[in-house]
């Protein structure tokens, strides 16, 4: 809705870059970056526009994600939106809010949300596996590639499910826990038909995976961890295979600290021979980057 400021990212970072010098935002990359990360979940829980149905009563985002399954149900009638009135909040709604926010930000995954986006609301596409997450940026944008061939609210739907047959599953890999709420994409995927878990796991540690479609690599930038991955997306028997950062890592491995063109700044960590002494491989798989993994 217009004149909405939870709905108008602009409106976030125009009052957030305002009230910071320049010269201070700068140095406030790991603020700036907490800050967006939990931009979503302000939207949820604290600005939920409090709407009212045609019954009388208020309800807002914050209550349709707390509340009991099926009370809010996304098919209740009752529940149209009186400023918005192609629907009731679904999934896709509240998905497709939390993926703009956070593809309107310049981040090395602003180029990659859409491609994902794409790539898995194709209709032969029912299970996604994906290895690492971090903040969750490539996983709000592939649950919504999902839900896009599955919800009538998203503007690509077009009915290509029987009932029925539009359930999916999407499973994330990370040794971490999510950098946001799982508990809130497993609502979400549930609310619009099917499942998210997340196995937190070392990926080269994964012995096999689930038969799967469609598979996202962006895990650690190594040759050892990329070669098993690959190999885990074939006999899964993925018949799509994503994988980021493949320019940037193509001869050396994340773990080279080096500075080099095109690279950017190298993150601190452990070294190589770190690496491979606790992923039990070779000290040269894990210095090789993708470019071998991938000729």
């Amino acid at each position: 809705p217009k004149n909405d400021p939870c709905l108008d990212l602009t409106s976030y970072v125009s009052r957030w870059d305002k009230g910071v010098p320049s010269t201070v935002f700068k140095n406030m990359d790991v603020v700036a970056s907490a800050f967006f990360r939990v931009l979503p979940i302000v939207w949820w829980f604290c600005c939920g526009s409090e709407e009212v149905n045609e019954s009388g009563k208020v309800f807002s985002a914050r209550r349709l994600l707390t509340s009991e399954k099926g009370h809010f149900s996304d098919d209740h009638p009752s529940f149209a939106r009186k400023r918005a009135p192609h629907g009731p909040y679904s999934a896709w709604d509240l998905v497709s809010a939390w993926y703009t926010m956070q593809a309107a930000m310049e981040h090395d995954m602003t180029v990659m949300m859409p491609v994902l986006r794409v790539w898995a609301s194709a209709r032969d596409v029912k299970h996604v596996t994906e290895f690492g997450l971090r903040s969750g940026k490539s996983t709000v944008a592939l649950l919504l590639g999902l839900l896009d061939s599955r919800s009538a609210n998203s503007p690509t739907y077009s009915n290509r499910f029987s009932p029925g047959s539009s359930s999916f599953h999407f499973v994330s890999y990370d040794r971490h826990i999510p950098l946001f709420p799982g508990e809130m994409l497993q609502e979400l995927a549930a609310r619009g038909g099917g499942k998210w878990e997340h196995k937190q796991a070392d990926t080269v540690k994964v012995e096999s995976i689930d038969s799967t479609d469609l598979v996202y690599i962006d895990a650690l930038h190594t040759y050892a961890t990329a070669i098993h991955e690959l190999n885990l997306s074939h006999y899964g028997g993925a018949h799509t295979i994503l994988m980021h950062d493949t320019q940037q890592f193509w001869d050396d491995a994340e773990c080279v600290r080096e500075w080099k063109p095109g690279r950017g700044q190298p993150e601190p960590g452990p070294t190589c021979e770190e690496l491979a002494a606790e992923m039990g491989v070779q000290a040269e798989h894990a210095r090789m980057g993708l470019g071998r993994a991938l000729a």
